[in-house]
């Protein structure tokens, strides 16, 4: 019983936690005295959540055990003292991943995605199985947490981009190694492992909306959707395996027995913390230069996963923002602007403001509708916009073409889906807290997601467009014309 309490304890500390974050940042931006007292306090109210709830479980345990068995204080210590070293030696020996939610949230993602829960034989594929030819490649994003590097992490930005391919799973920091040499170190890494990886969104880490001070909390309350895995740095150089012929034998073997010394001495390095991994969670020692890293939802660096298909200079992006975005704010478009600015040179502009608009006009109309102010379904006087087409500038002068479909409502949307809107007001903006996926959900969303890309693509809805951004077009209406047609094309 003293379990559960603690346990919803946490969850609405996690909850409000958020929001005290988002008081800090706020805050943390004016030089206005009463900002000021607000930044402190709610510095303050953290401080106080993350020392609460740690001490409420051990003190529930200390009182619980006094006040049911008839043991004194000696005999108490000596069993708590007894405990803390048996759990000590068995967290020595069971892998990081065994005791984390990670399991259990893989195993909800895969029956909704990929099974549906009917076939239960169903095996999930391995990542380096899937054939590119026969459907799109894969780049699936993800954040290497990285707050404890000083080398690293002098953005602030406490992790750094790392992404599984069905050819090379790796990042910058650490490398690329070939897939199947990923797969064979960690044998649970398959296509939904990779997906709940990327889904990871609450953990006691998590990058760029880490709260140092929570970190212990919720590595302590489990609160850990992460996976550890094996350092790229520490799997076999793919770059030594090239062929004898297209370098000096002897100067590759000397580069490969450097790499093995290489790897000897970092392993051992590293060896006698293998079992400290709820340790470094708690304190935030991550980077990438440890034995195993620590991965968690890419939204926790970029959250449209475009970033690494703009460091492949690509020509055409189509991206669908389906984050919780309530009250319209673009925040991951915004952010991912200043990482493709700041890093990559890289300039992306998008018409976006003609969907805020329209998202929010609906949104407030359906919201009465759903309290009862009106009765009626909103008026739509226009179709669309879900979607903008915008430019990318890249560095070398070659401009591409960002396709960007935000997740919103126009009016026109089925029954069904309208009244789902009027019972859950947050949609399509819901939160992955609840990962029980219901039928009605599911369709809804499912259906919204097919609404939005149909309109688009069959030129039944307007996109939102910059006519003047363009020196090559009069009209980037025009452009979306043909790219529908070449996107059809493609299908056919």
């Amino acid at each position: 019983m003293l379990a559960s309490l603690t346990a919803l304890v946490g969850v609405a500390a996690t909850l409000f936690s958020s929001r005290l974050t988002e008081i800090l940042k706020a805050a943390a931006q004016s030089r206005k005295y009463s900002d000021y007292v607000k930044r402190l306090g709610s510095y303050m109210l953290l401080v106080v959540a993350a020392a609460l709830i740690p001490g409420a479980i051990v003190g529930a345990y200390v009182l619980a055990s006094a006040y049911f068995v008839d043991w004194d204080g000696a005999l108490l210590f000596g069993w708590i003292a007894g405990l803390s070293v048996t759990f000590g030696l068995l967290s020595a020996v069971i892998g990081p991943n065994s005791y984390a939610l990670h399991t259990f949230y893989k195993e909800r993602l895969g029956a909704a995605f990929l099974n549906f829960g009917e076939d239960k034989n169903f095996l999930v594929p391995p990542l380096s199985s899937i054939d590119a030819s026969l459907a799109p490649y894969p780049i699936v994003n993800s954040a290497l947490n990285i707050k404890g590097s000083l080398r690293a992490n002098k953005l602030g930005r406490n992790a750094d981009f790392f992404v599984f391919s069905p050819k090379f799973v790796g990042s910058v920091l650490t490398g690329y190694v070939a897939t199947e040499e990923v797969e064979e170190d960690n044998p649970d890494l398959d296509l939904g492992t990779v997906m709940a990886i990327s889904g990871a969104a609450i953990s006691s880490n998590m990058g760029y909306h880490s709260v140092a001070v929570l970190a212990p909390t919720l590595a302590l309350l489990n609160f850990r959707l992460g996976y550890w895995m094996r350092n790229p740095k520490m799997i076999s150089n793919n770059k030594c395996k090239t062929k004898v012929n297209a370098c000096d034998e002897s100067a590759l073997r000397s580069k490969m027995m450097h790499r093995a010394n290489e790897l000897v001495e970092k392993t051992s390095r590293s060896q006698l913390s293998m079992s400290s991994y709820l340790i470094k969670e708690m304190l935030g020692q991550l980077d990438e230069e440890s034995h195993q890293i620590y991965l968690t939802d890419g939204g926790h660096i970029e959250n449209l996963g475009i970033y690494e298909l703009l460091r492949r200079g690509c020509r055409l992006i189509i991206a669908v923002d389906a984050e919780a975005d309530a009250n319209y704010g673009f925040s991951a478009l915004m952010r991912l602007q200043r990482y493709a600015r700041i890093d990559l040179g890289v300039r992306i502009e998008l018409p976006w403001p003609p969907i805020q608009r329209i998202g929010s006009k609906i949104n407030h109309e359906l919201l009465d509708l759903a309290y009862g102010v009106q009765t009626e379904r909103p008026h739509v006087s226009e179709k669309g916009p879900h979607a903008a087409i915008g430019a990318i500038r890249y560095p070398d002068g070659n401009v591409g073409v960002l396709l960007y479909v935000k997740a919103s409502m126009t009016g026109d949307e089925r029954d069904y889906v309208i009244d789902y809107k009027r019972r859950h007001s947050q949609f399509p903006h819901e939160t992955t807290g609840d990962q029980f996926f219901s039928e009605e959900q599911f369709e809804s969303y499912r259906w919204l997601g097919f609404h939005m890309m149909d309109r688009a693509l069959s030129s039944e809805d307007t996109i939102a467009c910059d006519p003047t951004s363009s020196s090559d077009r009069t009209s980037k209406q025009d452009f979306a014309s043909e790219l529908r047609d070449a996107l059809w094309s493609m299908q056919s």
